[in-house]
């Protein structure tokens, strides 16, 4: 029941979005993907990097045993950032950036179980929890159109906003 939900969720928002929203010309449509890509590459290598520096920072700051930064929600966190403003462009857009996202999450499968070793159940729950971040902030981004990505997913307080350096301004 849970899948079906949501992905009715998704496609009443993709109606909606299309209903209020001009069909961009092929020329903006192949804009819009280039920018669904850098979008998504962003915050890809931004969470690269935090979880790296959030590592390092533990390994030289924080005495073993006692608690450092947590990077475990890092990944849910950029996860629904680049989707929101990967989708924030438009239907289309949203569309592309889910199709993108199953790709990249078929590519991790690969690598999670042959070169990290995960066992298929936890690649399984990993995935699924990954695609589930997607959808919830493409439909978030087509229903509230124009509120930027900051608002909806503030980094104030967290691992990433006190890492990242675009937040560090």
């Amino acid at each position: 029941m849970e899948n079906e939900e949501i992905t009715q969720k998704l496609a009443d928002a993709l109606v909606r979005a299309r209903e209020n929203t001009e069909r961009p010309n092929v020329f903006k449509q192949m804009a819009n993907k280039a920018k669904v890509i850098k979008r998504l590459a962003d915050e890809y290598i931004a969470m690269n990097y935090v979880s790296d520096a959030v590592n390092q920072y533990n390994r030289e700051n924080i005495p073993l045993g006692a608690k450092g930064f947590d990077g475990t929600k890092l990944d849910n966190f950029y996860h629904s950032r680049g989707m929101y403003n990967a989708a924030q462009l438009g239907p289309e857009a949203a569309e592309y950036a889910l199709r993108l996202g199953e790709e990249k999450e078929r590519f991790d499968r690969i690598k999670k179980k042959y070169f990290q070793g995960w066992s298929d159940k936890k690649i399984a729950a990993d995935s699924k929890k990954d695609l589930q971040n997607n959808i919830n902030a493409v439909i978030m981004a087509l229903n509230n159109p124009g509120v930027p990505v900051s608002q909806v997913f503030p980094y104030e307080g967290t691992t990433a906003g006190a890492f990242d350096p675009r937040f560090n301004k």
